[in-house]
């Protein structure tokens, strides 16, 4: 099998791999990612206030 054959066997094994549906494509994608900021549990602080408010809130005291 000559080098260029073999090549181009490689390059249409890896092209049908990728054409492949992988289920676990979309759930590692999420993963990275992180939720959805809709899904995040803390809103976000729009003043230094607002901030220091928020983690008042979310500290326990001693």
């Amino acid at each position: 099998m000559s080098e260029e054959k073999l090549e181009s066997d490689i390059d249409d094994w890896m092209g049908e791999l990728s054409d492949e549906e992988n289920p676990f494509d979309e759930e590692a994608r999420l993963a990275m990612e992180g939720p959805p900021p809709s899904e995040t549990t803390a809103p976000a602080a729009t003043s230094a206030s607002d901030l220091a408010e928020s983690i008042a809130a979310a500290s326990p005291i001693d």
